[in-house]
Parts: C-alpha cells; sequence; structure tokens
C-alpha cells in the first residue's frame, strides 16, 4: 500500500488561529507538544517530500526539514510588534550550495488566512545579480513574452520598477 502524501490538517490552522489570538510565552510552552503535532511534524514529513519530487524534476533545489523549515520565533530586536511567534509555518527551497536567502528558490507559507507559495530570488549576491540581469536583457523579448501573457497577468500581476 503506498504511503499517504503528507499534509497538513484542520488541527494545524486551528492551532495558528489560536496561536494569532495567544501570542505569548506562557501560552506557547503550555501547548509545545501541540505545535510539534500539528504544525512542526507535518511540515517536516512535506518538506521530505518534496526533496523526493525535486529530485525528478529541480535536482539543484534543496529540500531539508533541518535547513528547509523555519523557525516558529520571530525576531523583534528591531521590531514594534514584540509578540514571540510567527503566526504561520513556512519552508524555503533554496539552491544547492547557495546561503538559505541568499538566492533563487522556491517558498510556501500556511496561515489561517493564506496559502503563500512563491519563487524568486531573496537578496542574491552581486555576481548572481548581474548574471540575472545579463540573461534579461539578452532575451529581452522572450521576457517581454512572458511577463506580459495574460496566464502571467491573471496569476502574477504586472512587473513594476
Amino acid at each position: 500500500m503506498p504511503t499517504p502524501t503528507p499534509r497538513f490538517s484542520a488541527d494545524t490552522l486551528k492551532f495558528l488561529r489560536a496561536l494569532k489570538r495567544n501570542n505569548r510565552r506562557e501560552w506557547f510552552n503550555a501547548r509545545r507538544d501541540q505545535y510539534e503535532a500539528a504544525v512542526r511534524q507535518p511540515m517536516a514529513a512535506i518538506i521530505e517530500r518534496l526533496a523526493i519530487d525535486f529530485a525528478d524534476f529541480a535536482p539543484e533545489l534543496v529540500a531539508n526539514p533541518k535547513s528547509s523549515m523555519f523557525r516558529i520565533y520571530r525576531d523583534t530586536r528591531f521590531s514594534e510588534n514584540k509578540t514571540p511567534y510567527k503566526t504561520h509555518a513556512a519552508a524555503v527551497f533554496p539552491t544547492r550550495g547557495m546561503p538559505k536567502l541568499g538566492g533563487a528558490g522556491l517558498y510556501f507559507h500556511i496561515s489561517p488566512d493564506e496559502l503563500w507559495i512563491g519563487g524568486g530570488m531573496h537578496s542574491p549576491q552581486t555576481p548572481q545579480l548581474h548574471a540575472t540581469r545579463e540573461h534579461i536583457a539578452a532575451n529581452l523579448k522572450r521576457f517581454r513574452a512572458i511577463v506580459e501573457s495574460p496566464g502571467f497577468k491573471k496569476h502574477v500581476g504586472t512587473l513594476e520598477g
């Protein structure tokens, strides 16, 4: 019998919704086991499954629970919002050999309000940025055909800047 595809459950959204209302250390610590079972373990299983899928169509992407999964803890040092926890679960799949947030990759997060999936580059290193710009400039006609297509505009919107 095939292994079932890993997924988030209603308990995932229930926990994240409750965390949004009770974003305090005492509340979270009392429910850490719920977080592990409803959010962290399903996310790890999904990432492990994506590693298998990526091997077929995007072997350059890294999918590893330890490095792909974002921590639940917020960095509040420079933020006016001092709530200690993120109210979403997120993962990133960077290009192999690149920093977690330093190059092209894929990203997704799930929260009670949305499922957000994206791809692109976040803070590319200078050589990567120049190579990307040069590739677009050398293939401008093809690039414009893609970004001006009705399907692209429908799903992504228009590019600005």
